[in-house]
């Protein structure tokens, strides 16, 4: 096990030392060219990957500038060019990163607002003919982020409803590529014919407390039990996996 997490950790250095190596080229070259709007796109998308090694080695607070930072440079590329498909979809990739990091930081109000930015433009990109099939399971996944923050909000009607739409994008991509995502689409219609809506954020304590929520007379049990009783119910092995819930 320890091996198994100093090989993590050495993931998550070489990670960082060469996105912080991409980031420092680009700063470098746009203080000779300020105005290159390629540089400007590398300099964001160094940033948006940085902060991916950054939040799952749990330095939310640095995940977060870095974040916003590209959000910023984001903004400022499709004020040129608010209809570049590029732009567009790594300003939405970034909103969905950022979200997934606000949830462990700021809660989830901040987590909804970024995830809400992000499912809009994957929709204007859907709606625009400008969503490549590679893209698409992304867009599922970012509908079920917002079902699971809605869900954590007490909105569970709202949040079946976008479980709902998720699992639709899922359908209409197996139709569109076979095979490619139908592992995914095969976990979103198990957990949808279980009659819970999937949480893919929240600690283990939240999902115990919204559990006992939902089904009071799972209240009595202690957390070992619960857990016990949700593991061998639940379908959604991902889930649970992601969780962390044994």
């Amino acid at each position: 096990m320890l091996g198994k997490s100093l090989a993590t950790r050495g993931i998550f250095d070489r990670a960082m030392e060469v996105m912080n190596e991409a980031v420092s080229v680009c700063e470098l070259e746009l203080q000779r060219t300020p105005d290159h709007q390629r540089l400007q796109f590398l300099l964001a998308d160094s940033l948006r990957g940085r902060a991916v090694p950054q939040n799952m080695a749990g330095n939310l607070q640095e995940a977060k500038t870095s974040l916003m930072q590209a959000q910023v440079i984001f903004a400022n590329l499709l004020t040129k060019a608010p209809d570049d498909p590029n732009y567009l979809r790594r300003a939405a990739g970034c909103e969905s990163t950022l979200a997934v990091t606000l949830v462990r930081s700021d809660g989830y109000e901040s987590a909804r607002e970024h995830l809400l930015k992000a499912n809009a433009i994957l929709k204007r990109l859907e709606r625009d003919g400008q969503l490549p099939i590679r893209i698409r399971p992304d867009f599922a996944s970012n509908i079920i982020n917002l079902a699971s923050v809605e869900f954590y909000l007490g909105n569970q009607q709202r949040a079946q409803e976008l479980f709902d739409e998720a699992a639709q994008a899922y359908q209409q991509l197996t139709l569109l590529e076979p095979g490619v995502v139908e592992h995914k689409y095969n976990e979103v219609l198990t957990t949808l014919n279980s009659g819970k809506v999937a949480v893919a954020l929240g600690t283990i304590d939240e999902i115990l407390v919204k559990y006992r929520e939902l089904e009071p007379k799972m209240a009595a049990l202690s957390d070992d039990e619960l857990k016990a009783e949700i593991a061998g119910k639940h379908p959604y092995a991902t889930w649970l996996k992601r969780t962390q819930i044994q």
